[in-house]
């Protein structure tokens, strides 16, 4: 609608200017919440996205076990997995990790430190063998290093003969 002021002759449409700012804001706070999320570890690593879970271990092995992880992943990057154990089962015994079958099959395992003496694959898990002492870190970490090879949710199941229970985590895979 055009209107004049003097000589000089406007075209205006308000409605439309004041639908263009609304949208505008919405744009604005639509990008801020992205970046603010990516800055936290939404999309990544991050405050939101690092994770610990500890768990009691079993009766007759008092103390703790922990897992650190990333919650959210991204496909093809690799990230780590962190088992630490107040202490191991007797040293002179193997010692077990199983990992579902379902996020074995998921990730593909880049590295695992120290090495497993051996790794048995059934239909339902994945189990990394420790024989004695020999093998077993003086920190009584496992460090595994995990690629993501599968976009979406990836649950995980560990069990290990410290833990009373199986250990549940989430993680999710972003493109």
């Amino acid at each position: 609608m055009p209107t004049s002021k003097g000589d000089l002759q406007l075209q205006q449409d308000l409605k439309f200017q004041n639908q263009e700012w609304l949208f505008q804001r919405i744009g604005r706070i639509v990008l801020t919440f992205f970046v603010v999320a990516a800055a936290l570890g939404l999309f990544g690593s991050g405050p939101l996205s690092r994770a610990r879970v500890d768990a009691p271990t079993a009766e007759d092995n008092p103390g703790a076990a922990s897992v650190e992880y990333e919650r959210f992943l991204r496909i093809s990057v690799p990230t780590r997995l962190s088992l630490r154990f107040s202490q191991f089962r007797a040293p002179e015994k193997e010692t077990v990790i199983e990992f579902n079958r379902e996020y074995y099959d998921s990730v593909f395992i880049r590295q695992i430190s120290p090495q497993p003496s051996r790794v048995t694959i059934d239909q339902k898990s994945a189990r990394f063998y420790y024989a004695a002492r020999a093998e077993l870190p003086a920190d009584r970490v496992l460090i595994f290093v995990l690629v993501p090879r599968k976009f979406g949710s990836l649950p995980l199941r560990i069990r290990a003969d410290q833990l009373s229970t199986s250990l549940r985590l989430f993680q999710f895979v972003y493109f």
